[in-house]
């Protein structure tokens, strides 16, 4: 598949830059000072760049300076700086602004959470006071907030689409609101067009709009079915927050749940979200594309 002009415009990989700065354990050979260790990625996965700086000399100044020097001198600056981790936001835009490269908050930096797991994995560090692993992508999160029941919809479903019926019939549509990052196509996770893509759709009835517009100011990052009692459907959004959207106590329902994280296992974690005013099939309202990127 070509990447559909709808989806987000996107940067030339190699000049998007994913970043993680951020205090770390000590390694056993490097003493007892606090150290920040820096983490740079192309989003193309060309080259990794990584530098460790006792916390006390840590600031934008210094970040902008290994932005540049990871750069090279014959080598263009990125485009975009990205960032997952709240606690990199505020380094990470004062370097931006001396390097005058603009700044993005997202989950999705999946080529730089792709080695910092692998790194966990095959070279794990220990972190003196648990005496366990640390996990560099652990991120402390707020308790999941419950959605007010003006917003929610009439009737919702798990559903499922094949990946070439989604991009070649549900992208095209006039939705207002649409948000399909092009790190998040289809074609970046190795799925054929006949691969099933779970989502979530919402029929919300005279709702929709507010709805979509509530769920745009959020910035949606992936939705997730939880087991309990009851049951629930979770939404994360923006860096770490989380809403409950629904509870229920249904079993054919929860296990439409499970299947549904079953079939986000298998497309690598992509899945869709889909609001609409009934289930008419001819006018939808709000469209994105969301990846259980952790």
């Amino acid at each position: 598949m070509m990447l559909d002009p709808q989806f987000e415009p996107q940067f030339e990989p190699r000049r998007v830059w994913e970043v993680d700065c951020y205090r770390r354990p000590a390694a056993p050979d490097e003493g007892d000072t606090t150290l920040w260790e820096l983490v740079l990625c192309d989003r193309a996965r060309s080259f990794v760049f990584r530098d460790l700086c006792p916390q006390a000399r840590v600031s934008g100044e210094w970040l902008a300076g290994r932005i540049e020097a990871a750069a090279g001198k014959d080598s263009p600056l990125p485009q975009q700086l990205c960032a997952f981790r709240p606690a990199t936001a505020q380094l990470l835009q004062l370097a931006g602004n001396r390097l005058n490269i603009p700044v993005k908050l997202t989950r999705h930096t999946l080529a730089l959470k792709t080695w910092l797991r692998d790194r966990q994995r095959k070279n794990p560090i220990m972190d003196p006071t648990t005496r366990t692993p640390y996990d560099a992508l652990k991120l402390e999160q707020p308790a999941p907030l419950p959605l007010t029941d003006n917003l929610w919809g009439d009737q919702w479903r798990f559903a499922t689409l094949p990946v070439g019926g989604f991009i070649d019939q549900l992208v095209p549509r006039p939705i207002p609101i649409k948000n399909l990052p092009s790190v998040l196509h289809p074609d970046n996770f190795g799925l054929s067009v006949d691969h099933p893509l779970p989502g979530v759709i919402i029929e919300a009835g005279r709702s929709a709009m507010v709805l979509a517009q509530w769920l745009l100011s959020q910035a949606p990052a992936a939705m997730q079915y939880k087991s309990g009692m009851p049951d629930g459907l979770l939404l994360e959004a923006k860096l770490v927050d989380r809403w409950i959207l629904t509870t229920f106590d249904d079993k054919e329902v929860g296990q439409a749940g499970r299947n549904f994280e079953n079939r986000k296992r298998s497309s690598n974690g992509l899945h869709f979200l889909l609001i609409r005013p009934d289930d008419s099939g001819v006018t939808d309202t709000g469209l994105w594309l969301l990846c259980d990127s952790n």
